[in-house]
């Protein structure tokens, strides 16, 4: 009970959560760390595969959708045989946290998503429930 308070305010100060005003929890929203780290992730592009993005954004924020810390703690928690053991997505659909990060940036016009049923770099949003919100993100603009 004493790392809880701790772990909340460190989440909200490096950008990964939001304290909401009225409430004890916190909800997992790692915009603004993405936000931060999007200049090394473009570098000198503007246009990347929806697939490198990705992979890029694990390199930078390894806690995120494919880095290393979150593939670890994944396998750990998949080796369990109990009622909390984690459930995987389908290869190509995000975690609601990375999927809500990525609709903010676009609401915010930092980044832009393409729609293409044809790419082979597409990924899929996850919204509650882990239910697809959008699929055949092909690709994404920066615009700093």
């Amino acid at each position: 009970d004493t790392r809880w308070p701790g772990f909340k305010d460190w989440a909200s100060y490096l950008g990964f959560g939001c304290n909401p005003r009225f409430s004890q929890g916190i909800t997992p929203d790692p915009t603004e760390a993405i936000r931060d780290v999007l200049p090394l992730v473009f570098g000198n592009q503007k246009v990347l595969p929806a697939k490198d993005l990705i992979r890029q954004l694990g390199i930078e924020l390894p806690v995120l959708d494919g880095g290393d810390y979150r593939s670890q703690v994944e396998a750990l928690l998949l080796s369990r045989n109990d009622q909390y053991s984690w459930k995987s997505l389908p290869d190509g659909q995000l975690s609601t946290s990375l999927s809500r990060a990525l609709i903010r940036l676009h609401e915010d016009g930092i980044l832009r998503y393409s729609l293409k049923a044809d790419s082979i770099h597409r990924v899929k949003l996850t919204g509650r429930r882990g239910n697809q919100i959008l699929n055949d993100i092909s690709e994404f603009s920066y615009k700093p």
